[in-house]
C-alpha cells in the first residue's frame, strides 16, 4: 500500500503502531499518541488505512501461525527455548516459549512456580497458559508461557514434559488451580509439592454451601474459611462442628468430605512443614491475566501476543532492577546496636562464630538448612 501523504510511516513507526493495536480506545487517541511521540502530522485516515495494513500483514490465519513459529525461531537463535507441534494435519497444536531472561529467572526462582491458563486472548482462542516465579523479593517474574489447543492429559504431559528438559531442577512448589489435567501433568513429571489455590477451593465452598448461609451465616463463615485456617486444631474442630450440625444436607457434608481427602494440598495448618513464602492462592497470576486483558484480546494474532509478551517481560525487568537497587546496600552488623551489646557479653571466640550468621540473616544471603530450603536470596547481584 502506497501512502502520498507529506509524512512517512517508518519501520520504527510500524513497530509502534503493531504494538498499540487494540490498546486505545479509539483512533484518534492512537494518532495523537504517534504524532506526540514522532512528531508527525498523520491523521485519522491515514492511521486507519496503516492499521488495516497490518491487519492484512498479520494476514490469514496459517500465515499468522507460520509467521508466529517464524518470530519464535528467531529468537531462539539468541538464547530462547521454543518448541510446537503440530496435529495430523498439519495444523498447529501448542507450543512452549522461554526467552533468555525467563531461562535466567528459572535457575533462582523456582522455589514457587505458579501455572494458570486463561482464555480468548488470541484469534485462534488457543488456551494461554502462564508460568510464573516469585523473586526473593517478592515480585511476579515470568519464567514461560504456552499456548494449547485443548486442555488434555496429553497437552499438560506435553508441557510440564518440556519444562523439564529446561530446567536444572525441580520446583519446590507448585501453586495450581485444581485442574485435574494440570495435577496430572506434575505428577507424571516432577516431585514438587502441589499446592491448590485456597481462593478456588473457597469459591467452590461458597458455591456448594450457600444453602448454609441462610440457615447459620457464622456456621457457613466457618465452613468457607477451611483453607486459611492456620492452627490445625481449629481446623479439625471446624469439620467436626460442620459433620455433626443437621443444618448441612448429606450432599454438603459429602462434599466437605471429598474435599478433605486433598487437604494436605490446600489447607494452611497443613502447608507448614515446607517453605512456601506465605503464598496459597493464584492471585499473583490472576493478577498478570489482568494486565495481559490490557495488551491482546480474542482477536489478536498470534504475532502481536508474542511481541505484547516480550514488552509485559521487559517490564517486569525493569521493575526487578529497580527493587534491585533499592536493596542492594549491604546492612553493616558493626552498625548495629545490638551487636555492639552482644560484644560486652560474649568472648571474642564466640563473637567471630555468630559475626557470619549476622550477616546472613540482615543481607539475606541463600542458605540451604535441613532437606527443606528455608532461605532468602540476594541473588539478582548476581544476575545483573
Amino acid at each position: 500500500m502506497k501512502f502520498e501523504a507529506p509524512c512517512e510511516f517508518t519501520e520504527e513507526i510500524d513497530e509502534e503502531i503493531k504494538l498499540l493495536q487494540g490498546k486505545t480506545k479509539t483512533l484518534i487517541v492512537l494518532k495523537d499518541i504517534i504524532n506526540k511521540k514522532f512528531k508527525t502530522k498523520f491523521d485519522d485516515g491515514r492511521i486507519y488505512r496503516v492499521q488495516k495494513l497490518f491487519e492484512l500483514t498479520y494476514g490469514l490465519a496459517d500465515k499468522d501461525a507460520y509467521e508466529f513459529v517464524k518470530l519464535a525461531k528467531k529468537e531462539v537463535e539468541n538464547g530462547s527455548f521454543f518448541c510446537y507441534d503440530l496435529n495430523e494435519s498439519n495444523i498447529f497444536k501448542r507450543c512452549l516459549y522461554l526467552s533468555p531472561t525467563m531461562l535466567n529467572y528459572a535457575k533462582y526462582f523456582l522455589d514457587l512456580v505458579l501455572v494458570d491458563s486463561t482464555y480468548k486472548r488470541n484469534r485462534f482462542n488457543l488456551i494461554l497458559v502462564n508460568i510464573i516465579g516469585i523473586t526473593n523479593y517478592g515480585k511476579n517474574v515470568m519464567l514461560g508461557f504456552s499456548l494449547l489447543s485443548d486442555e488434555t492429559n496429553a497437552s499438560y504431559n506435553w508441557l510440564f514434559a518440556k519444562l523439564k528438559q529446561v530446567w536444572d531442577q525441580d520446583p519446590d512448589n507448585f501453586i495450581i488451580d485444581e485442574s485435574e489435567s494440570i495435577i496430572n501433568g506434575i505428577k507424571n513429571t516432577f516431585t514438587s509439592r502441589i499446592i491448590l489455590c485456597g481462593w478456588h477451593i473457597q469459591k467452590n465452598l461458597i458455591s456448594k454451601l450457600k444453602g448454609l448461609k441462610k440457615k447459620d451465616k457464622d456456621l457457613y463463615a466457618k465452613a468457607i474459611s477451611l483453607p486459611f485456617i492456620t492452627n490445625e486444631l481449629k481446623f479439625e474442630e471446624t469439620l467436626q462442628q460442620l459433620y455433626g450440625s443437621n443444618k448441612l444436607t448429606k450432599e454438603m457434608k459429602d462434599y466437605i468430605k471429598l474435599k478433605v481427602k486433598r487437604r494436605h494440598m490446600w489447607a494452611k495448618c497443613d502447608l507448614k512443614d515446607k517453605f512456601a513464602g506465605g503464598v496459597s492462592t493464584t492471585s499473583r497470576i490472576e493478577g498478570l491475566h489482568a494486565i495481559q486483558k490490557n495488551y491482546f484480546t480474542s482477536s489478536s494474532s498470534l504475532q502481536s501476543v508474542f511481541r505484547c509478551f516480550g514488552l509485559i517481560e521487559s517490564f517486569q525487568e525493569i521493575k526487578c532492577k529497580e527493587e534491585f537497587e533499592r536493596h542492594k546496600k549491604v546492612v553493616s552488623v558493626e552498625k548495629i546496636t545490638l551487636f555492639e551489646d552482644l560484644k560486652t557479653i560474649f568472648s571474642e571466640y564466640i563473637m567471630k562464630k555468630i559475626t557470619p550468621k549476622f550477616y546472613k540473616a540482615l543481607n539475606y544471603t541463600k542458605e540451604e538448612v535441613g532437606r527443606n530450603k528455608w532461605y532468602f536470596n540476594l541473588i539478582l547481584m548476581i544476575m545483573f
